[in-house]
């Protein structure tokens, strides 16, 4: 909950400010004003690093762009029970129930495309500045001692530590999921959640996608960014990290390993779809 010397320090900032939404994550709290912003309370250590990476990120370098899809307003308020955060509230509701229709919309193709290819495309000495840094992925082959996975998940592991060091890095968003991906009438209007933001192979925010939205959509994603880019992705490291997205949901929601239900979903959506893809 918002403490009364929270809701005093944002008052410079909004004029008689009400909640209408609350949402609770793992790492914060999240609250919708009426006029349209968003206050974050972090809830552990963890939740307030990823804000002020989030803040520093809209504040240094969203808020010089004219691209549209991003917030380009953050405060950081310093307040007797810790820290919040104000941003601009970016219009849309999470895609995550209409994948399938947003993936008609060619204009989404070419939405999603121009949002990577600036992530991928920012100063990396200069983000290092600002504190940006290479993260591990999640959960790491260690975390699976103790666990029944199925034993392709191993093979998964072994590829990807023999090719994650081989590639450039650039900043990744590091979930570029559908809850993360706002859309209005199944036009896709912006992107949040940038606290795992981090220096990654590119790969794998194309293989985020492949959680929620078709193959052939990610597909179109990759060639409109590969026609401005001229990168070649590589599906093979695609089809493995999104194995392993998959995985790090399922145990998230299944810590002991109980369910691979996102694991086998896109397991099986992929071998139906590319015969040629092999793990």
């Amino acid at each position: 909950m918002l403490e009364d010397d929270d809701l005093f320090a944002i008052k410079p900032y909004l004029s008689k400010p009400y909640i209408k939404k609350k949402y609770e994550g793992c790492a914060s709290s999240v609250f919708i004003t009426n006029q349209n912003f968003v206050i974050k309370k972090p809830k552990n250590e963890w939740g307030l690093k990823g804000l002020i990476r989030e803040d520093r990120l809209i504040n240094d370098i969203f808020k010089r762009t004219s691209l549209k899809y991003l917030p380009h307003f953050s405060k950081k308020i310093k307040t007797q029970s810790g820290y919040i955060f104000i941003q601009e509230m970016v219009q849309g509701v999470p895609s995550i129930n209409d994948t399938e229709e947003i993936s008609k919309n060619r204009d989404n193709v070419q939405t999603i495309a121009s949002i990577l290819i600036f992530l991928h495309s920012l100063d990396r000495k200069k983000l290092m500045e600002l504190g940006f840094s290479k993260r591990e992925l999640w959960p790491s082959k260690n975390d699976l001692h103790g666990i029944n996975v199925p034993d392709f998940i191993i093979d998964i592991f072994n590829k990807n530590e023999t090719q994650d060091n081989k590639e450039p890095l650039v900043l990744s968003h590091f979930d570029f999921q559908s809850n993360n991906i706002l859309h209005s009438n199944f036009h896709i209007t912006g992107v949040v959640d940038f606290g795992n933001t981090a220096f990654f192979n590119r790969n794998l925010d194309f293989a985020s996608l492949l959680l929620d939205f078709p193959l052939n959509f990610v597909q179109e994603v990759c060639d409109s960014y590969k026609k401005t880019t001229g990168f070649e992705p590589d599906w093979e490291k695609i089809f493995s990290l999104a194995l392993r997205a998959a995985l790090a949901r399922d145990l998230a929601q299944h810590p002991t390993g109980e369910s691979f239900f996102y694991t086998n979903t896109v397991f099986q959506k992929l071998s139906l779809s590319c015969c040629h893809f092999k793990i």
